[in-house]
């Protein structure tokens, strides 16, 4: 990726360049939602461009042998790239994070398919105070798709036995991420008769929560502040097995954010983070990119 010569933001004209899973005939055009400041630089190994924006940027890639694509605006407008790519009788797992981005992503996706879309949330071990109870009783009370909920916090928390550094906990939990997906799709094949073809994931963009309150989301996860994959794991000096680090780091945490809610912060803010007070430790996103901090 690269910052691109134009910011390309609302509706704009893409044009199709490629005949394939994604879309139509050669040279068809379609009215998206573009929302972004960066643009392809490289394509991955083994993916071609299917389409291309009005100023000539990648707007969607695929790999079509194995399936897989990618798309540079928002999709609440193509409903029917879904029903093109989704078989009539495929299913598709959703990584259900709980946060705005996944929430939506899965709202759009089981609007489209209904109950051939296997939702999951995953426990790792790793998320904030009562993260888990207060996401699922969400779920329960306001939102119309099912969610699995996985518990996989032995799985994530013996691999991260003894390691210290933060980028290589980043690619420990990374690693288990997929393996916990893969076993939830083995087990889904075993008693459905057939694997799931794709894997549903949100990701964060500048107007998401409008985009939410279009489709009916409701404000309790609108209103949730981003937390990243990794969790409390990189915001955890040290090894996060040893002792009762991340039991201390849950609790300062909540603290923290209790006290933004008091002084009715919480909502004219977009995310906040307890790191502790230690040099080249722990590790920050900023606009896609991590960068080391003095302060965590």
């Amino acid at each position: 990726m690269k910052v691109g010569d134009a910011r390309e933001y609302g509706r704009m004209e893409i044009f199709v360049e490629r005949e394939g899973g994604l879309f139509g005939a050669d040279g068809e055009q379609q009215t998206v939602w573009m929302s972004h400041g960066h643009e392809v630089a490289h394509l991955p190994h083994g993916f071609h461009v299917a389409a291309r924006s009005g100023h000539g940027a990648v707007a969607a890639i695929e790999w079509r042998e194995r399936r897989l694509y990618d798309l540079q605006y928002h999709p609440e407008e193509q409903i029917k790239v879904i029903t093109n790519m989704v078989g009539p009788e495929d299913h598709v797992i959703c990584a259900f994070s709980g946060g705005i981005a996944s929430t939506i992503a899965t709202t759009l996706v089981h609007r489209t398919i209904g109950n051939r879309l296997h939702s999951v949330f995953l426990e790792n071990g790793l998320l904030r105070y009562n993260e888990k109870e207060g996401i699922m009783s969400t779920v329960q009370n306001n939102l119309h798709f099912p969610v699995t909920c996985v518990d996989a916090t032995d799985q994530f928390l013996s691999k991260l036995k003894g390691v210290v550094d933060p980028e290589s906990k980043r690619k420990v939990i990374g690693r288990e991420i997929i393996n916990a997906f893969d076993d939830f799709a083995q087990r889904l094949d075993q008693e459905l008769g057939k694997r799931p073809v794709f894997l549903v994931q949100g990701t964060l963009h500048p107007d998401v929560r409008q985009m939410g309150r279009a489709l009916n989301v409701p404000e309790a996860f609108l209103k949730n502040h981003p937390f990243l994959g990794p969790g409390l794991a990189i915001r955890a000096l040290g090894d996060v097995t040893e002792g009762n680090a991340l039991h201390i780091l849950c609790q300062v945490d909540e603290i923290f954010i209790q006290s933004i809610k008091d002084a009715r912060l919480y909502d004219s803010i977009c995310s906040n983070e307890i790191l502790p007070l230690s040099v080249n430790e722990t590790q920050e996103a900023d606009g896609g990119k991590r960068e080391k901090s003095a302060f965590g």
